[in-house]
């Protein structure tokens, strides 16, 4: 029985032997890469069985590709201002440039503009009906920027501050044509009290960024920003005091009336409202899981807040009481701006702009045609 086995491993050997011996004598590159293919997609069918994709009888075959993929165009507005019921300019980012639009008819006309590439704009403030700035990511200069405008809005000059690495920078405010300050990233903030000449950097006590910006006067103001902080000054930034604050989520814009009634809105569908300054933030949620981006305040009984999906949302009471309103798009709407109790603007992703003359009741869209 042993003498039977060995036999038979030996004969096993030496058909084995000529096997390897003529794969190596003639190279035959056509059984080797038959061999490969074979291996090679019984794994790939193995991998995919396993990750769910491809049915297991059936080999995988890509289709062919007959045209690369064209690269969409992303528009997204992100501030404005209105000087009136007819001219205003809207601003944010198209495919990583700085990009508006400008309206002298109260949008029924547009103007586009490219401002600047490589710049992600978040802000704009504007002191007078002549003078803007704006702020938001550079990507082209190592040196701490930000855009400064003469005439309305219709030209950008970028500008830097001496001696300061470039920052993202989220929010702009001008109390007036004098003094403003620029803040953004890990508390971040610059004061200027000459137009914008000469900036002297400040401290607020935190590492947070900060989203937002609102003065009163040249002295006292509001930042809002990340996990929910909410800081004042009554000295024009020279010192900051935490004010306390119920929300735990990101306060992306601050808004206020005078100096004790104001708003600020955030993530997760948060909202404050104040009538003594900030002394007491009283804590809201919208039952409409949205993100609230901005506010937009014309007096205590008239107040609307740009919000994601398309919602817009109206507050009256001194701001104590809400209602949605829906809109006819599904954008994620990122700014709002009324210039009186009936007649707004708002805007946001995928470059839409929509228009109300009825006090946010009804909306219609007016850009992209």
């Amino acid at each position: 029985m042993k003498f039977f086995l060995r036999m038979v491993a030996g004969s096993f050997l030496i058909i084995l032997g000529i096997v390897l011996s003529y794969l190596l004598v003639f190279k035959s590159t056509d059984v080797i890469s038959k061999l490969s293919f074979w291996t090679g997609e019984m794994k790939h069918r193995a991998d995919n069985q396993t990750k769910g994709n491809i049915n297991p009888a059936e080999p995988h075959i890509p289709p062919p590709v007959a045209n690369p993929p064209v690269q969409q165009t992303t528009l997204a507005f992100r501030c404005m201002h209105f000087f009136d019921l007819d001219n205003g300019i809207i601003m944010g980012t198209k495919n990583m440039a700085g990009f508006m639009l400008t309206t002298k008819d109260g949008g029924k006309s547009w103007e586009e503009s490219a401002i600047a590439d490589y710049i992600e704009i978040y802000a704009v403030s504007f002191p007078d009906k002549t003078t803007g700035y704006a702020v938001g990511i550079t990507g082209s200069d190592t040196r701490f920027s930000f855009l400064k405008s003469m005439n309305s809005g219709k030209t950008w000059e970028i500008q830097f501050i001496e001696d300061e690495k470039r920052e993202a920078m989220y929010a702009v405010y001008f109390a007036d044509e004098k003094n403003g300050w620029i803040a953004g990233r890990l508390e971040l903030i610059f004061a200027t009290n000459d137009g914008g000449k000469t900036w002297k950097k400040q401290h607020m006590g935190t590492e947070r960024n900060i989203r937002g910006l609102y003065f009163v006067n040249e002295k006292t103001g509001w930042a809002v920003g990340d996990a929910g902080i909410i800081l004042k000054t009554d000295d024009g930034g020279l010192n900051w005091m935490q004010q306390k604050s119920d929300a735990v989520l990101s306060l992306s814009a601050i808004k206020m009336l005078d100096k004790n009634y104001g708003v600020c809105v955030g993530l997760g569908n948060t909202y404050l409202w104040t009538h003594d300054g900030g002394v007491n933030w009283h804590l809201d949620r919208t039952p409409w899981v949205r993100h609230l981006q901005s506010v937009s305040i014309i007096d205590k009984e008239h107040a609307w807040v740009a919000a994601h999906v398309g919602g817009i949302i109206k507050l009256t009471d001194s701001f104590r009481n809400f209602v949605f309103i829906p809109t006819n798009t599904t954008s994620n709407l990122q700014t709002c701006f009324f210039v009186d109790q009936n007649n707004g603007w708002a805007a946001g992703e995928d470059g839409t702009v929509i228009h109300s003359s009825n006090g946010g009741n009804n909306w219609a869209i007016q850009w992209p045609k």
